[in-house]
């Protein structure tokens, strides 16, 4: 009795870590161009960047991506490809954004930072 509950438990646990294998086609190297705009500020500003960046596995059922030498964000992704960021919207920011496919990831987030300033990213990312 005691090595069929071992061999339950063991197939259990290899089961369930297939369950968000679907995440691994959507890591690599990517490249990102980011626009950033602070739609706040009386004379709109527009910043628009390009940075090889990278997407990896993060905990159970994110991707951390890191889109700007200094800006990453971890959403949950599903296995349809699209992203959440639960937290960040309860937060009072905005979040959208999917995988177009594999190689091909879009997504858009407004916030305020702690400067009271209004941000708001336009990220399109390509695999390289």
């Amino acid at each position: 009795m005691k090595h069929i509950g071992l061999t339950l438990l063991l197939l259990v646990a290899l089961l369930g870590c297939d369950r968000f294998k679907y995440r691994e086609q959507y890591t690599g190297d990517f490249e990102f161009v980011t626009i950033r705009t602070n739609p706040d500020s009386i004379d709109v500003d527009s910043q628009r960047t390009t940075y090889r960046g990278y997407i990896e596995e993060y905990g159970r059922k994110n991707l951390f991506m890191r889109f700007k030498v200094d800006d990453s964000i971890a959403p949950e992704v599903d296995e349809k490809g699209v992203l959440t960021v639960p937290d960040f919207v309860i937060s009072g920011g905005t979040f959208s954004g999917a995988f177009i496919d594999a190689d091909n990831v879009h997504f858009e987030t407004q916030f305020v930072t702690y400067l009271r300033e209004g941000v708001r990213f336009d990220v399109t990312g390509t695999r390289k």
